[in-house]
């Protein structure tokens, strides 16, 4: 658990399960206003959610809480292996602080969180994807010292596009 002056990050619990879907609604809210997309695609049920969190442990979440102890930011994440380097790694998934909060430095205490958890944990790096067009997000990833990976896009195969080309291997 870390704690500054700006928040209290600690890991998430069965009681904040709530308050994590209304942060990823509001990533995808804010996302929406960038891209023009996102805004309705979360739709992950409080039982689907700690079902992950809690009893089969796939993923895993922080939250951070300002001076009055109100959740106002989280990040998701995940472990993943480089079939690079056969190294373990963190993937952050979901990084988001309520806009009431901005500014405070709870964005940077969460990934220094992440990146205890990863040092006691033996993991190498953490990876992410963030839109092009999301200058402030990018702007705050570069001030950490993440470096772009430019050469890099994010695809997704879902719905239709997907269903057509698993009839392929059928």
């Amino acid at each position: 658990m870390l704690r500054d002056g700006a928040a209290t990050v600690r890991p998430a619990t069965e009681a904040d399960v709530g308050f994590l879907i209304d942060l990823m609604a509001g990533l995808a809210a804010y996302e929406a206003t960038i891209e023009g997309g996102y805004a309705g695609e979360v739709t992950v049920t409080p039982e689907a959610l700690a079902e992950l969190l809690f009893e089969e442990r796939s993923i895993g979440a922080l939250v951070a809480e300002d001076g009055r102890g109100r959740i106002v930011g989280c990040a998701t994440y995940f472990q993943i292996r480089s079939t690079w380097t056969g190294a373990p790694c963190l993937y952050l998934e979901d990084l988001f602080v309520d806009r009431r909060a901005r500014g405070a430095g709870i964005g940077r205490a969460l990934m220094a969180s992440l990146a205890s958890l990863c040092e006691t944990q033996g993991l190498k790096r953490i990876d992410w994807i963030c839109s092009a067009s999301n200058e402030p997000s990018l702007g705050f990833y570069e001030g950490l010292g993440a470096v772009r990976m430019d050469g890099c896009l994010h695809h997704r195969l879902s719905g239709d596009a997907l269903a057509a080309l698993a009839k392929e291997a059928r």
